[in-house]
């Protein structure tokens, strides 16, 4: 007759209680708390994600607008473009090398202006979650689209692209990974 191993009990370690009840904890003071104060809190770690997004590649968190100033300089820019105004040149807008030439002049206000809007517009883009798994390719360039909103030109935007592409330090110079190949992205 074989015998048959016992398979040893789940037990919960000291620290994983500890955890646990952390979890439950911080989760009946998130529930009891007010919703302008959830809001509030929302709203900062929103910044704090953006600001670490942007800090990541390569802005300096000292020099980005915050989220209102953003968005002003954003619209006066929507503005500016929809009355045939010259002030914001969006002939310099469309391929990366495009995007580079403009990366250039390390002081544009408005370029910062517009990556911060676009980054809350992605920190902002629950409605994707959905279909973020179940359909990627729509839900992956509709983020492009919002990510890059002024930045890139609107018929390019959200497109896969179609062209090999290494990531490089802007620095250095140094390729940092390859990408997808472009025909495997969809």
């Amino acid at each position: 007759m074989a015998v048959t191993p016992s398979v040893p009990a789940f037990t919960r370690s000291p620290h994983l209680v500890d955890l646990i009840a952390e979890v439950e904890r911080l989760t009946e003071r998130l529930a009891a708390a007010p919703s302008a104060a959830r809001a509030a809190a929302r709203r900062d770690q929103a910044v704090e994600a953006v600001t670490a997004t942007l800090v990541l590649d390569g802005a300096e968190a000292a020099a980005l607008p915050d989220a209102a100033t953003a968005a002003a300089t954003a619209a006066r820019i929507a503005d500016s473009a929809g009355a045939g105004a010259t002030s914001t040149d969006t002939s310099r807008r469309g391929t990366w090398l495009d995007a580079l030439r403009t990366l250039d002049d390390p002081h544009d206000d408005e370029l910062r202006a517009l990556e911060v809007v676009g980054a809350h517009a992605v920190e902002d883009a629950d409605d994707l979650l959905d279909t973020i798994l179940s359909d990627p390719l729509p839900a992956l360039s509709e983020l492009h689209r919002r990510l890059t909103r002024g930045l890139v030109a609107a018929d390019r935007a959200g497109q896969p692209r179609t062209t090999d592409l290494a990531v490089q330090d802007g620095s250095t110079g140094r390729v940092l990974f390859f990408p997808t190949e472009p025909d495997l992205v969809p």
